[in-house]
């Protein structure tokens, strides 16, 4: 599967299923390395946990100019983002997620429309705006 964003190319050169468990993905991505010729210059796991555990691996085989980019804004992703070991995370903000749903269902149960789908804002959380977050908290 290839990728395209504007005049830059992006080619998947692996999918691995890490199960969301930081040992699963470190072992993953281990065997990857030593078992592969292919180049790669970005991890993006499907949550933090998963990139939490390609970090891990990437620090192990001394992979040093790899991005790894996470999902969740979980305060390990931040902190390891403080520490320059995570190049981001994608804050989803649950809580708000949460409010949304229980008001579409309140709606829905007293007979109003509501749409297919109700967007949520998203924040990207890097080491240039990581300060607007708190480290130790769930974004």
């Amino acid at each position: 599967m290839t990728l395209y964003q504007g005049n830059k190319k992006y080619e998947i050169v692996e999918e691995i299923d890490g199960v969301s468990e930081i040992e699963t993905v470190n072992h993953a991505v281990i065997d990857y390395i030593e078992n592969n010729d292919r180049a790669f210059d970005v991890i993006f796991g499907m949550n933090d946990p998963t990139a939490i555990g390609a970090v891990a691996a990437i620090r192990e085989m001394s992979e040093n100019k790899v991005l790894i980019y996470g999902v969740d804004g979980s305060p390990d992703a931040k902190e390891l983002i403080s520490q320059g070991l995570f190049t981001a995370t994608v804050a989803q903000h649950p809580i708000y997620m949460g409010k949304e749903a229980a008001k579409a269902a309140y709606d829905y149960l007293n007979g109003k429309e509501i749409e297919s789908d109700i967007s949520i804002n998203v924040d990207l959380i890097n080491a240039g705006n990581l300060t607007r977050f708190d480290i130790s908290k769930w974004q």
